[in-house]
């Protein structure tokens, strides 16, 4: 019969897009503060504001712990 394997089925939600949105605001005014020129303009929110899509770059569903393990001293 197989294994059972889980589905997740989900969205961005506009706390998101707002997030996003603040995101790009912030580093095009940052980049600005210290003389710099964004070439690119600002992404709609058609686009998304820029984010990219789900499971690409961030961990929509949960995280990975990472880090150094270290033995006990004796």
């Amino acid at each position: 019969m197989g294994h059972p394997v889980l589905r997740f089925h989900w969205q961005f939600t506009d706390h998101e897009y707002l997030q996003v949105k603040h995101m790009q605001e912030t580093f095009r005014a940052l980049v600005a503060e210290m003389g710099g020129e964004v070439y690119a303009p600002m992404p709609t929110r058609e686009d998304g504001y820029g984010i990219a899509p789900g499971g690409v770059i961030i961990h929509e569903l949960g995280g990975a712990r990472m880090g150094l393990t270290r033995k006990p001293r004796s």
